[in-house]
C-alpha cells in the first residue's frame, strides 16, 4: 500500500464557484482559507511514522508534505492543489481542504492514476483510484484516511498558542497502531461495514480490530 502523509458536506452556490482557496476573504458568512507557507523539512512531525512505514516492507511512503494555512468556512470545499502543497507524485492530482464551523474538519479530495498498480488491486496500469473524504479532527491526533490502493496520515496542529495537556504531538493510540497494520484490503472491508457507527461516535478506539 502507498501512503502519502500530511501534515496539517453540504455547499453553497456561492460556495461552489471558487473550490481553490487564495487570499483569505470573506462573502457574507463565509470564509475562504489564505495559504501561509510550506514547512521545511526539519519541521514535519511524522518523520517517525514514515521511517516505520518503510522499514515494514509492507507501506511505501510517496510523499510527505506539511504547511501553514488558515481554515475556510464549513461547506465552502475551497481546498488547495496538491502541487501547491509540495507534493509531487505522477498521476496524483487534487485539493486538500481545511474548514472550521461548530468543529474543524479535514478533507480530502484526491485520484491517483498509477502507473503500475499493485498486483492485490487487479487494476491495468494507469487506472484511476479516488479517495474522496472529510472527517472531524482534533489537534496533535493523526488521522488515517484509508482507501484499497492508498491512504493518507494527516495531522494538523494550532500555529500558535500551547499544546493541549497531556497530548503529546502525534500521539497514536495503540488501537490506532493495531488497525493501520492490518492488511488494506482487511482495513477496507472493516470501515465498509462499520465507517458510520465509526463517524458517529457508537465504536469506541478501543474496540477497533
Amino acid at each position: 500500500m502507498n501512503a502519502p502523509s500530511a501534515q496539517a458536506g453540504s455547499s453553497s452556490e456561492e460556495a461552489g464557484a471558487r473550490s481553490i482557496a487564495g487570499d483569505e476573504s470573506a462573502s457574507g458568512s463565509l470564509q475562504v482559507g489564505r495559504f501561509v507557507a510550506l514547512l521545511p523539512a526539519a519541521a514535519y512531525q511524522l518523520n517517525e511514522l514514515e521511517s516505520r512505514l518503510r522499514a515494514s516492507g509492507t507501506y511505501m511512503p510517496v510523499a510527505h508534505a506539511a504547511w501553514s494555512q488558515t481554515a475556510s468556512s464549513w461547506g465552502t470545499r475551497a481546498g488547495f492543489p496538491v502541487a501547491r502543497l509540495g507534493i509531487d507524485v505522477p498521476g496524483l492530482s487534487g485539493n486538500v481542504y481545511l474548514e472550521h464551523g461548530q468543529f474543524l474538519h479535514l478533507g480530502l479530495s484526491l485520484t491517483w492514476a498509477m502507473e503500475s498498480p499493485a498486483d492485490g488491486l487487479k487494476a491495468a496500469p494507469g487506472t484511476a483510484f479516488t479517495l474522496n473524504e472529510t472527517r472531524r479532527v482534533r489537534f496533535y491526533e493523526r488521522n488515517y484516511y484509508d482507501h484499497p490502493a492508498f491512504g493518507v496520515i494527516a495531522l494538523v496542529t494550532p500555529a500558535q498558542g500551547p499544546r493541549a495537556p497531556g497530548r503529546a504531538p502525534g500521539r497514536v493510540t495503540p488501537a490506532s497502531r493495531r488497525f493501520a497494520a492490518l492488511p488494506p484490503a482487511a482495513r477496507h472491508a472493516w470501515l465498509a461495514s462499520h465507517l458510520a457507527a465509526l463517524r458517529a461516535g457508537r465504536i469506541p478506539l478501543a474496540q477497533l480490530p
